[in-house]
Protein backbone atom coordinates (compact mmCIF):
# COMPACT_ATOMS: atom_id res chain seq x y z
CA UNK A 1 0.00 0.00 0.00
CA UNK A 2 3.04 2.17 0.21
CA UNK A 3 2.46 2.82 -3.77
CA UNK A 4 -0.84 3.85 -3.28
CA UNK A 5 0.06 6.02 -0.63
CA UNK A 6 2.83 7.93 -2.51
CA UNK A 7 0.72 8.02 -5.89
CA UNK A 8 -2.08 9.83 -3.63
CA UNK A 9 0.88 12.17 -1.68
CA UNK A 10 1.60 12.69 -5.34
CA UNK A 11 -1.92 14.09 -6.75
CA UNK A 12 -3.05 15.58 -3.63
CA UNK A 13 0.32 17.58 -4.07
CA UNK A 14 -0.55 17.59 -8.13
CA UNK A 15 -3.96 19.05 -7.20
CA UNK A 16 -2.53 21.50 -4.38
CA UNK A 17 -0.51 23.09 -7.16
CA UNK A 18 -3.30 23.40 -9.56
CA UNK A 19 -5.40 25.27 -7.05
CA UNK A 20 -2.64 27.70 -6.13
CA UNK A 21 -2.35 28.46 -9.72
CA UNK A 22 -6.19 28.62 -10.19
CA UNK A 23 -6.03 31.27 -7.08
CA UNK A 24 -2.58 32.97 -8.33
CA UNK A 25 -4.27 33.27 -11.61
CA UNK A 26 -7.96 34.54 -9.94
CA UNK A 27 -6.38 37.37 -8.63
CA UNK A 28 -4.32 38.58 -11.40
CA UNK A 29 -7.79 38.51 -13.45
CA UNK A 30 -9.11 40.46 -10.59
CA UNK A 31 -6.65 43.10 -11.20
CA UNK A 32 -6.52 43.19 -14.61
CA UNK A 33 -10.69 43.67 -14.58
CA UNK A 34 -10.38 46.56 -12.14
CA UNK A 35 -7.53 48.24 -14.31
CA UNK A 36 -9.80 47.71 -17.80
CA UNK A 37 -12.72 49.09 -16.10
CA UNK A 38 -10.60 51.78 -14.91
CA UNK A 39 -9.11 52.26 -18.74
CA UNK A 40 -12.37 52.22 -20.31
CA UNK A 41 -14.03 54.78 -18.01
CA UNK A 42 -11.18 56.79 -18.83
CA UNK A 43 -11.46 55.89 -22.95
CA UNK A 44 -15.11 57.10 -22.65
CA UNK A 45 -14.54 60.27 -21.29
CA UNK A 46 -11.90 60.33 -23.92
CA UNK A 47 -14.13 59.37 -27.07
CA UNK A 48 -16.74 62.03 -25.53
CA UNK A 49 -14.15 64.95 -25.76
CA UNK A 50 -13.36 63.95 -28.79
CA UNK A 51 -16.97 63.18 -30.25
CA UNK A 52 -17.78 66.56 -29.04
CA UNK A 53 -15.40 68.78 -31.52
CA UNK A 54 -14.68 65.68 -34.59
CA UNK A 55 -15.38 68.25 -37.24
CA UNK A 56 -11.91 69.79 -35.83
CA UNK A 57 -9.97 66.56 -35.23
CA UNK A 58 -7.21 67.60 -37.38
CA UNK A 59 -7.39 70.69 -35.80
CA UNK A 60 -7.66 69.42 -32.30
CA UNK A 61 -4.38 66.76 -32.84
CA UNK A 62 -2.35 69.56 -33.71
CA UNK A 63 -3.54 72.10 -30.77
CA UNK A 64 -2.62 68.88 -28.37
CA UNK A 65 0.59 68.14 -30.09
CA UNK A 66 1.90 71.81 -29.73
CA UNK A 67 4.94 72.48 -27.15
CA UNK A 68 4.04 75.67 -25.33
CA UNK A 69 7.73 76.55 -23.41
CA UNK A 70 6.28 78.46 -20.43
CA UNK A 71 4.21 75.38 -19.35
CA UNK A 72 5.52 72.21 -21.65
CA UNK A 73 4.83 69.88 -18.70
CA UNK A 74 0.75 70.66 -19.41
CA UNK A 75 1.03 69.87 -22.93
CA UNK A 76 0.53 66.52 -24.97
CA UNK A 77 3.53 65.25 -26.27
CA UNK A 78 3.92 63.57 -30.33
CA UNK A 79 2.25 60.37 -30.09
CA UNK A 80 3.40 59.86 -34.08
CA UNK A 81 -0.16 58.89 -34.51
CA UNK A 82 -3.67 60.43 -34.65
CA UNK A 83 -5.26 60.88 -31.39
CA UNK A 84 -8.62 58.78 -32.93
CA UNK A 85 -6.58 55.86 -33.79
CA UNK A 86 -4.95 55.71 -30.38
CA UNK A 87 -8.46 55.68 -28.57
CA UNK A 88 -9.84 53.05 -31.43
CA UNK A 89 -6.88 50.94 -30.81
CA UNK A 90 -7.08 51.19 -26.98
CA UNK A 91 -10.71 50.07 -27.07
CA UNK A 92 -9.93 47.22 -29.30
CA UNK A 93 -7.26 46.17 -26.98
CA UNK A 94 -9.51 46.35 -23.51
CA UNK A 95 -12.19 44.57 -25.89
CA UNK A 96 -9.96 42.16 -26.76
CA UNK A 97 -8.71 41.74 -23.11
CA UNK A 98 -12.23 41.50 -21.86
CA UNK A 99 -12.95 38.64 -23.99
CA UNK A 100 -9.95 36.62 -23.03
CA UNK A 101 -10.65 37.43 -18.94
CA UNK A 102 -14.53 35.75 -19.68
CA UNK A 103 -12.10 32.56 -21.27
CA UNK A 104 -9.75 32.11 -18.27
CA UNK A 105 -13.19 32.53 -15.99
CA UNK A 106 -14.37 30.03 -17.80
CA UNK A 107 -11.31 27.85 -17.40
CA UNK A 108 -11.12 28.34 -13.79
CA UNK A 109 -14.63 27.42 -12.97
CA UNK A 110 -13.54 24.05 -15.02
CA UNK A 111 -10.37 23.44 -12.90
CA UNK A 112 -12.06 23.90 -9.95
CA UNK A 113 -14.94 21.31 -11.33
CA UNK A 114 -12.21 19.71 -12.05
CA UNK A 115 -10.40 19.47 -8.98
CA UNK A 116 -13.68 18.65 -7.04
CA UNK A 117 -13.99 15.61 -9.34
CA UNK A 118 -9.91 14.64 -8.07
CA UNK A 119 -11.08 14.92 -4.36
CA UNK A 120 -13.70 12.91 -5.09
CA UNK A 121 -12.15 10.32 -6.86
CA UNK A 122 -9.29 10.20 -4.22
CA UNK A 123 -11.95 9.89 -1.52
CA UNK A 124 -13.83 6.98 -3.75
CA UNK A 125 -10.14 5.22 -3.45
CA UNK A 126 -9.87 5.74 0.01
CA UNK A 127 -12.66 4.50 0.75
CA UNK A 128 -12.41 1.27 -1.13
CA UNK A 129 -8.85 0.51 0.71
CA UNK A 130 -10.55 0.96 4.00
CA UNK A 131 -13.57 -1.77 2.87
CA UNK A 132 -10.55 -3.73 1.21
CA UNK A 133 -12.61 -3.40 -2.06
CA UNK A 134 -9.47 -2.38 -3.77
CA UNK A 135 -9.18 -4.34 -6.93
CA UNK A 136 -5.78 -3.12 -8.48
CA UNK A 137 -6.64 -3.06 -12.30
CA UNK A 138 -9.40 -0.93 -11.45
CA UNK A 139 -6.98 1.38 -8.77
CA UNK A 140 -4.18 1.32 -11.85
CA UNK A 141 -7.31 3.16 -14.19
CA UNK A 142 -8.40 5.26 -11.64
CA UNK A 143 -4.90 6.77 -11.00
CA UNK A 144 -4.26 6.92 -14.16
CA UNK A 145 -7.29 8.92 -15.00
CA UNK A 146 -6.88 11.01 -12.40
CA UNK A 147 -3.21 12.18 -13.52
CA UNK A 148 -4.26 12.60 -16.63
CA UNK A 149 -6.96 15.02 -15.67
CA UNK A 150 -4.40 16.94 -13.67
CA UNK A 151 -2.01 17.16 -16.52
CA UNK A 152 -4.64 18.14 -18.67
CA UNK A 153 -5.40 21.24 -16.30
CA UNK A 154 -1.93 21.64 -15.92
CA UNK A 155 -1.06 22.59 -19.61
CA UNK A 156 -4.39 24.47 -19.71
CA UNK A 157 -3.48 27.01 -17.25
CA UNK A 158 0.01 27.30 -18.46
CA UNK A 159 -0.42 29.49 -22.00
CA UNK A 160 -3.31 31.29 -20.56
CA UNK A 161 -1.03 32.42 -17.20
CA UNK A 162 1.86 33.81 -19.62
CA UNK A 163 -0.78 35.57 -21.88
CA UNK A 164 -2.05 37.39 -19.11
CA UNK A 165 1.32 38.53 -17.57
CA UNK A 166 2.72 39.68 -21.06
CA UNK A 167 -0.89 41.03 -21.55
CA UNK A 168 -1.18 42.98 -17.51
CA UNK A 169 1.45 45.56 -18.94
CA UNK A 170 -0.27 46.41 -21.80
CA UNK A 171 -3.17 47.16 -20.01
CA UNK A 172 -1.25 49.20 -17.24
CA UNK A 173 0.72 51.11 -20.05
CA UNK A 174 -2.74 52.40 -22.08
CA UNK A 175 -4.68 53.67 -18.49
CA UNK A 176 -1.44 55.58 -17.57
CA UNK A 177 -1.60 57.18 -21.45
CA UNK A 178 -5.21 58.01 -21.19
CA UNK A 179 -4.63 59.42 -17.97
CA UNK A 180 -1.75 61.52 -19.18
CA UNK A 181 -4.03 62.79 -22.04
CA UNK A 182 -6.70 63.56 -19.66
CA UNK A 183 -4.37 65.53 -17.60
CA UNK A 184 -3.30 67.63 -20.48
CA UNK A 185 -6.57 68.28 -21.35
CA UNK A 186 -7.59 69.57 -17.45
CA UNK A 187 -4.63 71.77 -17.17
CA UNK A 188 -4.63 74.77 -19.85
CA UNK A 189 -3.22 77.33 -17.63
CA UNK A 190 -0.74 79.87 -19.58
CA UNK A 191 -0.14 82.20 -16.83
CA UNK A 192 -1.21 83.23 -13.15
CA UNK A 193 -1.45 86.03 -11.60
CA UNK A 194 -1.95 86.44 -8.18
CA UNK A 195 -3.68 89.75 -6.69
CA UNK A 196 -1.54 91.38 -4.88
CA UNK A 197 1.49 91.13 -7.53
CA UNK A 198 -1.28 92.03 -10.49
CA UNK A 199 -1.45 95.85 -8.13
CA UNK A 200 2.04 95.67 -8.29
CA UNK A 201 2.22 94.88 -11.82
CA UNK A 202 -0.29 97.65 -13.05
CA UNK A 203 1.66 100.31 -10.60
CA UNK A 204 4.99 99.48 -12.24
CA UNK A 205 3.24 99.24 -15.55
CA UNK A 206 1.21 102.95 -15.01
CA UNK A 207 4.47 104.52 -14.70
CA UNK A 208 3.34 105.46 -10.86
CA UNK A 209 6.51 103.21 -9.29
CA UNK A 210 9.16 102.42 -11.43
CA UNK A 211 10.60 98.82 -9.46
CA UNK A 212 14.19 97.92 -10.57
CA UNK A 213 14.31 94.79 -9.77
CA UNK A 214 14.42 92.16 -12.83
CA UNK A 215 11.69 89.98 -11.27
CA UNK A 216 8.84 92.57 -11.71
CA UNK A 217 10.37 93.50 -15.23
CA UNK A 218 10.68 90.02 -16.48
CA UNK A 219 7.43 89.13 -14.85
CA UNK A 220 5.53 92.11 -16.82
CA UNK A 221 7.31 91.53 -19.98
CA UNK A 222 5.50 87.78 -19.72
CA UNK A 223 2.61 89.66 -18.75
CA UNK A 224 2.58 91.68 -21.78
CA UNK A 225 3.18 88.44 -24.26
CA UNK A 226 -0.45 87.86 -22.86
CA UNK A 227 -2.59 90.69 -22.26
CA UNK A 228 -2.64 94.32 -23.65
CA UNK A 229 -2.52 97.13 -21.01
CA UNK A 230 -5.95 97.53 -22.05
CA UNK A 231 -6.96 94.29 -20.89
CA UNK A 232 -5.02 94.49 -18.07
CA UNK A 233 -6.80 97.45 -16.90
CA UNK A 234 -10.06 96.46 -17.20
CA UNK A 235 -9.05 93.25 -15.16
CA UNK A 236 -7.55 95.74 -12.48
CA UNK A 237 -10.32 98.03 -11.93
CA UNK A 238 -12.91 94.79 -11.40
CA UNK A 239 -10.46 93.95 -8.12
CA UNK A 240 -10.19 90.60 -8.17
CA UNK A 241 -10.15 88.68 -4.97
CA UNK A 242 -8.44 85.72 -6.37
CA UNK A 243 -5.95 85.09 -8.97
CA UNK A 244 -6.17 85.70 -12.32
CA UNK A 245 -5.70 82.78 -14.21
CA UNK A 246 -4.84 82.68 -18.11
CA UNK A 247 -6.31 79.58 -20.29
CA UNK A 248 -5.69 78.36 -23.86
CA UNK A 249 -8.77 76.99 -24.73
CA UNK A 250 -10.00 75.39 -28.08
CA UNK A 251 -8.53 76.93 -31.49
CA UNK A 252 -5.84 78.72 -28.94
CA UNK A 253 -8.24 81.11 -27.85
CA UNK A 254 -7.26 82.40 -24.50
CA UNK A 255 -9.69 83.28 -21.03
CA UNK A 256 -9.02 85.40 -18.06
CA UNK A 257 -11.28 84.36 -15.19
CA UNK A 258 -10.82 85.36 -11.79
CA UNK A 259 -13.12 85.78 -8.63
CA UNK A 260 -15.16 88.56 -7.18
CA UNK A 261 -16.48 88.20 -3.61
CA UNK A 262 -19.83 88.06 -3.22
CA UNK A 263 -22.55 88.36 -0.20
CA UNK A 264 -24.28 85.87 1.02
CA UNK A 265 -27.37 85.30 -0.27
CA UNK A 266 -30.47 84.56 1.80
CA UNK A 267 -31.56 81.75 -0.73
CA UNK A 268 -30.74 78.19 -0.09
CA UNK A 269 -31.58 75.26 -2.33
CA UNK A 270 -33.69 74.67 -5.64
CA UNK A 271 -36.55 76.90 -4.10
CA UNK A 272 -39.12 76.84 -7.03
CA UNK A 273 -38.13 73.99 -8.70
CA UNK A 274 -41.68 71.77 -7.72
CA UNK A 275 -43.03 74.83 -9.25
CA UNK A 276 -42.37 74.12 -12.49
CA UNK A 277 -42.96 71.24 -14.55
CA UNK A 278 -40.91 68.83 -16.47
CA UNK A 279 -37.45 70.03 -17.76
CA UNK A 280 -38.19 70.79 -21.94
CA UNK A 281 -35.80 69.82 -24.48
CA UNK A 282 -34.92 71.98 -27.19
CA UNK A 283 -33.52 69.84 -29.06
CA UNK A 284 -31.77 71.34 -32.25
CA UNK A 285 -33.78 74.15 -32.23
CA UNK A 286 -32.89 77.75 -31.03
CA UNK A 287 -36.06 78.66 -28.77
CA UNK A 288 -34.40 78.43 -25.32
CA UNK A 289 -35.80 82.01 -25.39
CA UNK A 290 -39.13 81.03 -25.75
CA UNK A 291 -39.24 77.95 -23.02
CA UNK A 292 -37.71 80.64 -20.96
CA UNK A 293 -40.27 83.13 -21.26
CA UNK A 294 -43.74 80.91 -21.48
CA UNK A 295 -42.43 78.91 -18.16
CA UNK A 296 -42.09 81.91 -16.45
CA UNK A 297 -44.80 83.38 -17.08
CA UNK A 298 -46.71 80.45 -16.38
CA UNK A 299 -44.81 79.94 -13.00
CA UNK A 300 -45.36 83.57 -11.80
CA UNK A 301 -49.20 83.64 -12.59
CA UNK A 302 -49.64 80.49 -10.55
CA UNK A 303 -47.69 81.79 -7.37
CA UNK A 304 -50.00 85.16 -7.88
CA UNK A 305 -52.83 83.26 -8.15
CA UNK A 306 -54.01 84.04 -11.29
CA UNK A 307 -54.11 80.48 -12.42
CA UNK A 308 -54.57 77.81 -10.37
CA UNK A 309 -53.68 74.91 -10.81
CA UNK A 310 -50.90 75.87 -12.70
CA UNK A 311 -51.48 76.43 -16.49
CA UNK A 312 -48.40 75.92 -19.02
CA UNK A 313 -48.37 78.52 -21.29
CA UNK A 314 -47.23 78.03 -25.04
CA UNK A 315 -43.07 78.58 -26.18
CA UNK A 316 -44.21 77.76 -30.06
CA UNK A 317 -46.40 81.09 -29.84
CA UNK A 318 -43.88 82.95 -29.24
CA UNK A 319 -41.79 81.66 -32.01
CA UNK A 320 -44.62 81.98 -34.03
CA UNK A 321 -45.14 85.30 -33.51
CA UNK A 322 -42.56 87.32 -31.90
CA UNK A 323 -39.99 87.56 -35.10
CA UNK A 324 -42.65 86.77 -37.50
CA UNK A 325 -40.56 88.20 -40.25
CA UNK A 326 -37.80 85.30 -38.95
CA UNK A 327 -40.14 82.94 -38.19
CA UNK A 328 -41.08 82.66 -41.80
CA UNK A 329 -37.04 82.44 -42.88
CA UNK A 330 -34.97 78.69 -42.88
CA UNK A 331 -31.71 79.09 -41.02
CA UNK A 332 -29.13 78.33 -43.52
CA UNK A 333 -27.87 74.80 -43.95
CA UNK A 334 -30.66 73.19 -41.74
CA UNK A 335 -34.16 72.67 -41.77
CA UNK A 336 -35.16 74.87 -38.97
CA UNK A 337 -37.37 78.19 -39.11
CA UNK A 338 -36.81 78.90 -35.51
CA UNK A 339 -34.38 81.58 -34.93
CA UNK A 340 -32.50 83.27 -31.20
CA UNK A 341 -34.27 86.40 -29.34
CA UNK A 342 -34.39 87.76 -25.87
CA UNK A 343 -36.01 86.72 -23.21
CA UNK A 344 -36.66 90.32 -22.50
CA UNK A 345 -38.31 90.94 -26.23
CA UNK A 346 -40.62 87.70 -25.50
CA UNK A 347 -41.84 89.00 -22.49
CA UNK A 348 -42.54 92.40 -24.18
CA UNK A 349 -44.32 90.48 -27.49
CA UNK A 350 -46.83 88.73 -24.43
CA UNK A 351 -47.42 92.09 -22.48
CA UNK A 352 -48.88 93.62 -25.98
CA UNK A 353 -50.90 90.52 -27.46
CA UNK A 354 -50.80 88.15 -25.19
CA UNK A 355 -49.64 84.16 -25.21
CA UNK A 356 -51.65 81.35 -26.00
CA UNK A 357 -51.76 77.84 -23.90
CA UNK A 358 -49.39 74.91 -24.77
CA UNK A 359 -52.54 73.04 -24.90
CA UNK A 360 -53.72 75.41 -27.62
CA UNK A 361 -49.90 75.57 -29.01
CA UNK A 362 -47.99 72.88 -28.58
CA UNK A 363 -44.45 72.54 -28.82
CA UNK A 364 -43.15 70.92 -32.23
CA UNK A 365 -40.42 68.43 -32.30
CA UNK A 366 -39.68 69.13 -36.00
CA UNK A 367 -39.42 73.21 -37.74
CA UNK A 368 -42.27 74.09 -39.52
CA UNK A 369 -42.81 76.74 -42.20
CA UNK A 370 -46.58 76.77 -41.65
CA UNK A 371 -47.50 78.88 -38.71
CA UNK A 372 -51.38 78.24 -37.69
CA UNK A 373 -53.58 81.59 -37.01
CA UNK A 374 -53.85 83.00 -33.43
CA UNK A 375 -56.12 82.00 -31.05
CA UNK A 376 -57.34 85.20 -29.07
CA UNK A 377 -60.03 83.39 -27.15
CA UNK A 378 -58.30 82.39 -23.88
CA UNK A 379 -54.38 84.56 -23.83
CA UNK A 380 -52.71 84.89 -20.90
CA UNK A 381 -51.63 88.70 -20.42
CA UNK A 382 -48.77 90.43 -18.48
CA UNK A 383 -48.41 94.02 -17.05
CA UNK A 384 -44.71 94.96 -17.63
CA UNK A 385 -40.85 93.91 -18.58
CA UNK A 386 -38.66 94.45 -15.37
CA UNK A 387 -35.17 94.42 -15.81
CA UNK A 388 -32.47 94.42 -13.29
CA UNK A 389 -28.69 95.21 -13.65
CA UNK A 390 -26.93 93.35 -10.95
CA UNK A 391 -27.58 89.89 -9.74
CA UNK A 392 -28.00 90.91 -6.36
CA UNK A 393 -31.04 92.73 -7.23
CA UNK A 394 -31.87 89.58 -8.80
CA UNK A 395 -31.56 86.79 -5.91
CA UNK A 396 -33.77 89.39 -4.23
CA UNK A 397 -36.61 89.05 -6.19
CA UNK A 398 -35.80 85.56 -6.50
CA UNK A 399 -36.92 85.34 -2.82
CA UNK A 400 -40.22 86.02 -4.33
CA UNK A 401 -40.00 83.94 -7.51
CA UNK A 402 -37.63 83.08 -10.18
CA UNK A 403 -36.11 85.58 -12.68
CA UNK A 404 -34.92 85.02 -16.37
CA UNK A 405 -31.20 85.11 -16.90
CA UNK A 406 -28.70 84.28 -19.29
CA UNK A 407 -25.26 82.17 -19.37
CA UNK A 408 -22.58 81.27 -22.30
CA UNK A 409 -22.19 78.12 -23.15
CA UNK A 410 -19.10 76.71 -23.25
CA UNK A 411 -18.59 73.03 -24.44
CA UNK A 412 -17.29 70.28 -23.34
CA UNK A 413 -18.26 71.89 -19.57
CA UNK A 414 -21.67 72.49 -20.14
CA UNK A 415 -23.06 69.18 -20.94
CA UNK A 416 -20.21 67.18 -18.73
CA UNK A 417 -20.95 69.12 -15.25
CA UNK A 418 -23.74 67.09 -13.51
CA UNK A 419 -23.67 68.19 -10.03
CA UNK A 420 -20.57 70.13 -9.89
CA UNK A 421 -20.66 74.25 -10.24
CA UNK A 422 -20.25 75.35 -13.67
CA UNK A 423 -17.75 78.27 -14.10
CA UNK A 424 -17.23 78.53 -17.75
CA UNK A 425 -14.25 77.57 -19.65
CA UNK A 426 -11.47 75.38 -17.96
CA UNK A 427 -9.96 73.19 -20.44
CA UNK A 428 -8.17 73.34 -23.26
CA UNK A 429 -10.66 72.09 -25.96
CA UNK A 430 -13.27 74.66 -24.15
CA UNK A 431 -15.29 76.14 -27.26
CA UNK A 432 -17.54 78.99 -26.68
CA UNK A 433 -21.26 77.93 -28.09
CA UNK A 434 -24.02 80.48 -27.53
CA UNK A 435 -25.87 82.35 -25.20
CA UNK A 436 -28.45 80.53 -23.42
CA UNK A 437 -31.62 81.94 -21.63
CA UNK A 438 -32.90 79.81 -18.25
CA UNK A 439 -35.05 81.03 -15.20
CA UNK A 440 -33.10 81.33 -11.90
CA UNK A 441 -34.74 79.15 -8.99
CA UNK A 442 -32.42 79.35 -6.29
CA UNK A 443 -28.92 79.11 -4.60
CA UNK A 444 -26.42 78.12 -2.54
CA UNK A 445 -23.03 77.95 -1.21
CA UNK A 446 -20.53 75.06 -2.00
CA UNK A 447 -16.72 75.01 0.00
CA UNK A 448 -17.08 78.54 0.27
CA UNK A 449 -18.07 79.53 -3.42
CA UNK A 450 -21.56 81.00 -3.99
CA UNK A 451 -23.90 79.78 -6.89
CA UNK A 452 -27.53 79.89 -8.34
CA UNK A 453 -29.65 77.36 -9.79
CA UNK A 454 -30.34 77.97 -13.21
CA UNK A 455 -33.26 75.85 -15.24
CA UNK A 456 -32.07 75.02 -18.42
CA UNK A 457 -34.26 73.77 -21.29
CA UNK A 458 -31.77 70.61 -22.95
CA UNK A 459 -33.91 68.16 -20.99
CA UNK A 460 -32.88 66.27 -17.32
CA UNK A 461 -29.41 65.27 -18.46
CA UNK A 462 -27.77 68.56 -18.13
CA UNK A 463 -26.72 69.13 -14.93
CA UNK A 464 -28.94 67.49 -12.15
CA UNK A 465 -32.15 66.84 -13.93
CA UNK A 466 -31.60 69.83 -15.91
CA UNK A 467 -30.92 72.28 -13.81
CA UNK A 468 -27.15 73.66 -13.66
CA UNK A 469 -25.20 75.03 -10.62
CA UNK A 470 -23.88 78.31 -11.89
CA UNK A 471 -21.35 80.43 -9.93
CA UNK A 472 -21.96 83.80 -9.02
CA UNK A 473 -18.32 84.49 -8.41
CA UNK A 474 -16.50 83.60 -11.36
CA UNK A 475 -15.97 86.70 -14.18
CA UNK A 476 -14.52 85.85 -17.28
CA UNK A 477 -12.87 87.75 -20.54
CA UNK A 478 -11.74 86.63 -24.23
CA UNK A 479 -8.47 88.05 -24.36
CA UNK A 480 -8.25 86.58 -28.13
CA UNK A 481 -10.32 89.44 -30.31
CA UNK A 482 -12.31 88.64 -33.20
CA UNK A 483 -13.72 85.47 -32.57
CA UNK A 484 -16.73 85.46 -30.41
CA UNK A 485 -19.51 87.71 -29.78
CA UNK A 486 -18.13 92.01 -28.60
CA UNK A 487 -18.89 91.54 -24.90
CA UNK A 488 -16.82 88.61 -24.40
CA UNK A 489 -14.18 90.87 -25.27
CA UNK A 490 -14.99 92.51 -21.51
CA UNK A 491 -14.92 91.16 -18.39
CA UNK A 492 -18.06 89.36 -17.90
CA UNK A 493 -20.04 87.36 -15.27
CA UNK A 494 -21.33 84.08 -16.25
CA UNK A 495 -25.14 85.56 -15.20
CA UNK A 496 -26.18 88.68 -17.50
CA UNK A 497 -29.59 89.67 -18.53
CA UNK A 498 -31.66 89.70 -15.75
CA UNK A 499 -35.66 90.16 -16.48
CA UNK A 500 -38.95 89.13 -15.43
CA UNK A 501 -43.02 90.31 -15.66
CA UNK A 502 -45.03 91.48 -13.59
CA UNK A 503 -48.72 90.44 -13.53
CA UNK A 504 -52.39 92.29 -14.12
CA UNK A 505 -55.22 91.86 -11.81
CA UNK A 506 -57.61 89.31 -12.99
CA UNK A 507 -59.99 92.20 -13.43
CA UNK A 508 -57.61 94.30 -16.35
CA UNK A 509 -56.67 90.41 -17.92
CA UNK A 510 -60.70 89.81 -18.26
CA UNK A 511 -60.98 93.18 -19.65
CA UNK A 512 -57.84 92.87 -21.99
CA UNK A 513 -58.93 89.61 -23.28
CA UNK A 514 -62.43 91.02 -23.95
CA UNK A 515 -61.28 93.21 -25.89
CA UNK A 516 -58.78 90.80 -27.77
CA UNK A 517 -61.78 88.91 -28.86
CA UNK A 518 -63.75 91.67 -30.05
CA UNK A 519 -61.06 93.03 -32.01
CA UNK A 520 -60.23 89.39 -33.52
CA UNK A 521 -64.24 89.02 -34.57
CA UNK A 522 -63.83 92.68 -36.05
CA UNK A 523 -60.96 91.63 -37.89
CA UNK A 524 -62.72 88.44 -39.15
CA UNK A 525 -65.40 90.29 -40.56
CA UNK A 526 -63.22 92.90 -42.17
CA UNK A 527 -61.26 90.14 -43.77
CA UNK A 528 -62.21 88.37 -46.88
CA UNK A 529 -59.14 85.83 -47.00
CA UNK A 530 -59.57 82.74 -46.06
CA UNK A 531 -56.92 81.17 -44.26
CA UNK A 532 -54.46 79.19 -45.93
CA UNK A 533 -54.51 75.00 -45.19
CA UNK A 534 -51.54 73.67 -43.87
CA UNK A 535 -48.62 72.80 -46.39
CA UNK A 536 -47.87 68.93 -46.55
Amino acid sequence: MSDVEGTKKFIHDAISEVNQMYNELSNKVENATQWIEKADMDFISLRKKNDIHREFCVEKLSLLAETNPQQSHHLLTDKDGEIDSEITKIQMANCELLDFLETIKALLKEISQDSDLLYRKLESIDEHILNHEINSDEFSRDLASVEDSFIQCFESLNPHKERLRILLPDIISYQEEISSWNDALRKPEIITIPPARLQTLWTHLSGRVNFDTGTIRHFADDVLTVFDIYQLKCIVDMQPMTDVTVIECWKQIRFAFWKLKKEATKIHGNIWETTFGEVMNQLEHEICWAITSAELVSVIRFLEKLDVPRIDYSAQYLVDFTKSDLRGMKRPSTDHFCYTCDVEEALDYVRVHGIETEQARPFLDMCEEYVAPKNSSNLGYIRTVEKMDTLEESLQVVERHPVAASIPIFEPEYIEIKDKIYRGPTSRISKYRSMHAGNITGGGEENGEKYVWLRTSHGKMIGVHGYLKVSTEVMAMCITRGNYEGFIEHPFPLLTSFVYPTMLTKEEEDTRRKKAIQASRKEEVRSDVTVPSKKV
